[in-house]
């Protein structure tokens, strides 16, 4: 991955990520009218998990401080969590991934802009320890816990990825030749996609779809 090629996907999701607590607030109580949304949380189906598994969030869907309580982060599209426990139609949930300096958007992985949480509150993130990509930016390794919607959840991150290919296959597919998954960096995939919105009629759920599957299969240098 080439710096340029960092900072250049990294202007791009500062862009487009959330960055404020009001930005929040908007999207967590608007985000279960998505009609696409709710198609793809009764896609995915049930989900049967316990304490200590490894989940996966299925559809963007807001963080809650307890169970009835505000809202305190943003969750994207295939983010892993660890399930703490449940509580009826909610499971309390911890997140673990890095951030590069202040940022309020953090990653799954170090050096590599893959959108999983965002907070209104830089407090909000409980800081584990630092560490440095290969150019020698800080990354800090952080957490979160809260609360979400267990129906917003999946067991397996390959639900997410298999209807990522869908939506590359059949929406990108039908306007021009598919580019190969290696064409572009992981880093650069979401500037891209974010050029063909207008033209595919992709819906922001649909786009962190899409870009979470892209990101997997593409090089990160």
């Amino acid at each position: 991955m080439q710096r340029r090629e960092f900072l250049s996907g990294m202007a791009a999701a500062t862009a487009v990520g959330t960055t404020s607590s009001s930005a929040i607030d908007i999207i967590s109580n608007s985000l279960m009218n998505d009609e696409s949304a709710r198609m793809t949380a009764s896609h995915f189906g049930p989900l049967r998990a316990f304490c200590g598994a490894d989940l996966f969030v299925g559809s963007m869907t807001p963080v809650l401080d307890k169970v009835g309580g505000k809202v305190i982060a943003e969750l994207h599209a295939g983010a892993k969590l660890k399930q703490i426990s449940q509580n009826g139609e909610y499971v309390e949930v911890e997140y673990v991934g890095f951030i590069p300096g202040e940022s309020p958007i953090a990653y799954a992985r170090v050096g590599v802009l893959e959108q999983d949480i965002n907070v209104g509150d830089m407090k909000t993130f409980k800081v584990i320890k630092t560490h440095k990509d290969p150019y020698g930016n800080e990354w800090d390794e952080v957490s979160v816990k809260g609360f979400v919607k267990k129906d917003t959840l999946v067991a397996d991150i390959d639900v997410v990825h298999k209807a990522g290919q869908a939506l590359f296959e059949e929406r990108c597919g039908s306007c021009h030749a598919l580019h190969a998954y290696d064409e572009f960096g992981a880093n650069v995939w979401p500037s891209v996609i974010e050029t063909m919105i207008s033209n595919s009629a992709l819906t922001p759920q649909e786009v962190e779809t899409l870009n979470r599957f892209l990101q997997s299969k593409a090089p990160i240098e």
